[in-house]
């Protein structure tokens, strides 16, 4: 048998030409179709609570539900519009109005009502349920866990066709999450607002993936489109004006973190990030682990370690640069 060349491994059994010619398109072939899966939009699902608009509250979910919608890496299949940062009957409103301002075409669902209410039907648990009978999603959570943890008790089957939940909870321990100049530490909101959602969201053995604060306030917000005719980005940008001036004078922040745009980015591109299994458990104080199930009416906060004993755990993300990440939060 005569020298192969540069053929790949295997080839070389190949004998004839038109046998390696035909086992060449074949590869070629399996090569074009493994790129062209690489560059499918991944098939998502967004929970929100949505602020977008109202005085003296946090905007990010307006960012990250605009950067969604208008993402070539993504594919969204549906918005459950939950408690959290607004009530349920505000976060539907808003979201609505955001969603028709980028150009429709998103249908959008009332989700969960307030925390722990995991046996109450809604539109939005019944319709992603729908949509995972269709899809396989991965589940962008950007508000508490609770419609998740509602979908888990309500359609166990459908659930199973879950990919991935991406949420913006946990800490490392010893972490306070703080912001320079500014004299109060943040809480952990998203877990803070229904922790055993959390909890029964990590015991189903889904996959998930935590953005905790500490990495989340690494990747920052320039003006949206500054210069830009689009009138869905002038509209963005005049209604998220006193937000951008209340980080200024919040504590110097010229460009505001990202917090939830940062979980769309790592849907978009996980690459970024630096993802590292840790163990994670429940806790009343920073100072002092305490049991997995959270007390009622206790602050507490989800403390994410690889040295930890614990049954929970999760992929949690830690910055890959160096640094601040400045990112257009509309594209």
């Amino acid at each position: 048998m005569g020298s192969v060349g540069i053929l790949p491994a295997g080839l070389g059994i190949l004998s004839s030409p038109p046998q390696r010619i035909r086992a060449l398109t074949i590869l070629l072939a399996a090569l074009f179709h493994a790129f062209a899966a690489q560059a499918e939009p991944t098939d998502v699902w967004i929970d929100t609570d949505m602020a977008f608009g109202l005085f003296l509250h946090d905007m990010d979910d307006g960012f990250a539900v605009a950067r969604a919608l208008r993402s070539e890496r993504l594919r969204v299949r549906g918005i459950s519009a939950s408690f959290g940062n607004s009530s349920a009957e505000q976060s539907v409103g808003l979201t609505c109005e955001l969603v028709a301002r980028a150009g429709g075409g998103t249908e959008v669902f009332a989700g969960a009502r307030r925390s722990r209410a995991y046996a109450e039907k809604s539109e939005g648990v019944e319709a992603l349920a729908r949509a995972l009978d269709e899809h396989r999603l991965t589940i962008i959570a950007l508000g508490p866990l609770t419609t998740v943890a509602a979908l888990l008790e309500q359609h166990p089957k459908s659930a199973r066709r879950i990919d991935r939940v991406i949420a913006l909870a946990g800490r490392s321990p010893g972490y306070r999450p703080r912001l320079p100049g500014c004299p109060y530490p943040f809480a952990d909101a998203n877990y803070a607002k229904d922790p055993e959602a959390v909890v029964r969201v990590l015991r189903s053995g889904m996959p998930i993936r935590l953005v905790p604060w500490e990495t989340a306030q690494r990747v920052r917000m320039s003006r949206p489109m500054v210069r830009s005719r689009d009138p869905f980005a002038k509209w963005m940008r005049r209604q998220s004006a006193s937000w951008f001036r209340h980080w200024r004078w919040l504590g110097g922040q010229k460009e505001p973190p990202a917090f939830d745009s940062a979980l769309i980015l790592a849907a978009e591109q996980p690459e970024l990030f630096r993802w590292e299994r840790r163990r994670l458990v429940v806790s009343g104080d920073v100072r002092e682990i305490k049991p997995l199930q959270p007390r009622a009416g206790a602050r507490h906060f989800l403390l994410a370690s690889p040295t930890f004993v614990s049954p929970l755990e999760a992929e949690f993300a830690t910055a890959g640069w160096r640094g601040s990440w400045l990112v257009d939060p509309m594209r």
